[in-house]
């Protein structure tokens, strides 16, 4: 019976080979003896115990290769997550400097917008003391003076409302109106454009401009693009020695699937040497403490990023347009 197992499946060496020889002529010639059959037994046993041998070898080559394959995967592992860490702090940077970039902007439209009124209190508070003085302070004069500097005070409130809420990040994704964070972006900037003489069109009123996305996003979007604006037309004057005077128009162009806003202006163009960097980090062509070169990045960021959807631009000296492409969706 072992010889028949022996003949069926013979282990793969060179004394398996013999055995299996030497089976073959005894099976021929019928001459089993016991000391032949001690011999195959032996010989078949010494060749399982080197073909063991060679197992256990390449099992332990294995192991060793697994090890080394457990430790770099858990290198790689460790790799990237330091990098995507990196990549994760380096954009949280640009967020932030970015909410620092617009922080200026308003702050400067704040004061602009309240000069006015604080010097209209001030006149007020000056005239109740001259009135006073004159013998000329009755309950009349007190309550138009009141109701003077109440109505004053009410301005710089709705003032701080308009900026209300545009630090704080969007908690989760809405439905706004695209017309109405076009209409806070430029309140928040009109100070500003108006002090370079630049005319901003707004859109014409459309239906259904509604999209699902970020709306805080999206107004800072607006804001950092009418900044480039406002600051090219700067830029083009002061190239042609003229006074500060342009153009900006924004339209909104609403679709079934898409809602395109663009915003053109008048000002110096970009230059084909420029063009092909305009939306990297980092990057201006603007004087050291004018620009940090982030405002496009971050606007490119969200929109593709954060809200599915494509900004992109077009150029001639002396007219740019950017164009914003946003799913209603996603």
């Amino acid at each position: 019976m072992s010889i028949r197992k022996t003949v069926l499946s013979p282990p793969k060496t060179p004394a398996s080979d013999s055995i299996l020889t030497h089976a073959e002529h005894i099976l021929a010639t019928g001459d089993i003896s016991p000391d032949d059959l001690r011999a195959e037994y032996a010989a078949l046993a010494a060749s399982y115990r080197a073909l063991l041998r060679k197992l256990n070898k390449t099992l332990v080559i294995s192991d060793s290769y697994q090890s080394q394959m457990l430790e770099l995967n858990s290198s790689l592992n460790q790799k990237v997550e330091e990098e995507t860490e990196k990549r994760l702090s380096h954009e949280r940077m640009l967020a932030q400097h970015t909410k620092l970039a617009a922080m200026g902007e308003m702050i400067g439209a704040i004061a602009h917008q309240w000069r006015q009124p604080l010097s209209t209190v001030g006149v007020i508070i000056q005239n109740l003391r001259e009135a006073r003085r004159a013998g000329l302070l009755d309950d009349d004069f007190m309550d138009r003076s009141v109701g003077d500097a109440m109505a004053q005070i009410h301005q710089m409130s709705e003032t701080i409302d308009t900026f209300h809420g545009f630090f704080r990040p969007a908690k989760q994704r809405a439905m706004f109106s695209i017309s109405a964070q076009i209409a806070e972006a430029v309140a928040l900037i009109q100070e500003h454009l108006v002090s370079g003489s630049i005319a901003l069109e707004p859109p014409q009123p459309v239906r259904n401009d509604s999209i699902f996305g970020l709306p805080n996003e999206f107004t800072q979007t607006v804001l950092n693009l009418l900044s480039n604006s406002r600051d090219a037309i700067l830029e083009r004057c002061a190239a042609e020695g003229a006074e500060a005077a342009g153009r900006i128009n924004i339209s909104v162009l609403p679709g079934e699937q898409h809602i395109v806003v663009e915003v053109c202006d008048d000002g110096c163009g970009i230059p084909a040497e420029v063009a092909g960097h305009l939306f990297e980090p980092y990057f201006t062509t603007k004087e050291e403490g004018k620009g940090i070169g982030i405002g496009l990045y971050m606007s490119r960021m969200i929109v593709e990023e954060s809200m599915g959807g494509r900004l992109s631009f077009s150029s001639t000296p002396g007219a740019t347009t950017f164009r914003m492409e946003l799913p209603r969706n996603i």
